[in-house]
């Protein structure tokens, strides 16, 4: 009994550390990128962090795509240095994932193969997902009202891109990769429901949260001290949220892990 409590445990440990080195790699990766205007040198950096990101994650390939996407969107770069830039980036970022998955489809006895999977097919489905899992990210609700307040999410996301595009290179840095990491789920060749989208996102709402703790801060400047203590208060408890939703998900994770393991057996 204690060796199965112990083995339960390292696989939880396991199933952490491969999250959080995921998300670290993009953290990482977000870093570089937004310092690149500060020395050109952070461009080596951010080709190492978007390789390693992409080989630990098959989704870093949608994160890495919405970071070529905003370099080759920078109006103040001439257009052949950052079609250059990007397009170096995504090359040197994705091969060894696409190294391992090619691999992995025609040298290892392995049921997947990308080339022969419907893309697109579950585009409707995924996309209520995806609505339904930002929804829960800001408030604790399921179903229908998790989807609408994913649909406002996003509107809010894409009305202040519309209104600080030109101002704010940091934002337009969120909303494109936010969009491109979304996208990239929305095509997967299979159903995605809210427990799976809930994984695979769960690296991207601490950049999220770091966002609108910046824009509460950016929009309270003007108030009063008491009026701003009390929305910081509001805010924190509001993240405390997130917090316990993310341990209660690793948690589930690893249950359905140890028993579709088990159903094999």
């Amino acid at each position: 009994m204690a060796s199965l409590v112990g083995v339960h445990v390292i696989m939880i440990s396991i199933f952490v550390w491969s999250e959080l080195i995921f998300m670290t790699f993009i953290f990482l990766n977000a870093h570089c990128a937004l310092q690149l205007k500060k020395n050109k040198s952070y461009f080596y950096w951010l080709l190492v962090t978007g390789f390693l990101a992409c080989l630990q994650r098959n989704a870093g390939l949608f994160w890495i795509s919405g970071v070529c996407l905003w370099l080759s969107l920078d109006r103040a770069v001439p257009l052949k240095s950052r079609v250059w830039d990007s397009g170096i980036c995504f090359f040197v970022s994705t091969s060894g994932m696409w190294g391992w998955n090619i691999f992995n489809t025609f040298f290892l006895s392995s049921d997947f193969s990308f080339y022969r999977h419907d893309f697109f097919a579950y585009f409707f489905s995924n996309f209520k997902s995806i609505l339904s899992t930002f929804g829960k990210t800001i408030i604790p609700l399921n179903g229908t009202p998790a989807m609408f307040c994913g649909v406002l999410f996003f509107v809010a996301v894409f009305v202040g891109l519309a209104s600080k595009i030109k101002a704010d290179r940091h934002f337009q840095f969120l909303v494109i990769v936010l969009s491109a990491y979304s996208l990239g789920f929305l095509i997967m060749p299979g159903h995605l429901n809210v427990f799976d989208m809930d994984r695979y996102f769960s690296v991207m709402t601490p950049i999220v949260y770091l966002f609108v703790i910046v824009l509460v801060q950016e929009k309270t400047q003007s108030a009063r001290r008491a009026t701003r203590v009390l929305i910081y208060l509001v805010v924190l408890i509001w993240l405390g949220y997130p917090l316990w939703r993310s341990v209660k998900n690793t948690l589930a994770w690893h249950e359905q892990s140890c028993a579709s393991t088990t159903a094999g057996n």
